[in-house]
């Protein structure tokens, strides 16, 4: 695994764009530029299930923002293709699993029920963005290290009204997570967590996006 790398899940991908990142994708060593997003929105739907890794090459600069930023997907079909031909097995063989694939995304206390939980009973609206009755999707991003502790906080969809660094000041005050693991070894992963707000509150139906 490379140091500038991340992983990342799905969902998280689909926050990318619905976020309007700027960073391209290579799915199965085939390129997709970030401005196709209906065809990338359609391969991802295709491919959910089959997702094996994700790894997301990040440059300087905040998540998703810079042009040079890279996420590179391989399929568990793609895998195994590549698996087997690189140990001379015909194409024609079926292969059922992948030596040595074990991965384990990271858990939050409580587990993501509970964290999310935990947000909507504990997260306080600031007075700025009741009183704007502010509406939209809040996306922040941040790292779960080796250890379990959380890291590399960044905002990557910011609807304003400090909400996005009241939001990261309590995920700060988390107890340390599970971390993720790939092939038996703690890994540093990715997390994108979103809040929804609607004329000023919480819109209380939100997902934690798990990443890797």
């Amino acid at each position: 695994m490379r140091s500038n790398s991340v992983l990342i899940n799905h969902q998280s991908l689909i926050d990318f764009l619905h976020a309007d990142p700027k960073t391209n994708f290579v799915i199965d060593a085939i390129g997709y530029s970030v401005n196709e997003k209906d065809k990338l929105n359609q391969k991802l739907d295709e491919i959910k299930s089959q997702i094996v890794s994700i790894d997301y090459i990040k440059n300087k600069g905040q998540i998703g923002c810079n042009p040079n930023d890279v996420i590179f997907i391989c399929t568990e079909d793609f895998l195994k293709m590549k698996w087997a031909k690189s140990n001379g097995i015909n194409n024609n063989t079926i292969i059922d699993t992948l030596p040595e694939m074990n991965e384990v995304f990271p858990k939050p206390p409580g587990g993501p029920d509970g964290f999310k939980n935990w947000i909507i009973s504990n997260y306080k609206v600031p007075t700025a963005a009741k009183n704007a009755k502010v509406s939209g999707r809040l996306i922040i991003n941040f790292t779960i290290e080796r250890d379990g502790k959380l890291s590399d906080f960044q905002i990557t969809k910011d609807i304003g009204y400090h909400t996005g660094e009241a939001l990261i000041e309590l995920i700060r005050k988390s107890s340390p997570w599970k971390p993720g693991y790939q092939n038996g070894r703690a890994v540093k992963c990715g997390y994108t967590y979103p809040l929804l707000f609607r004329n000023g509150d919480l819109k209380l139906n939100i997902d934690a996006k798990r990443q890797r």
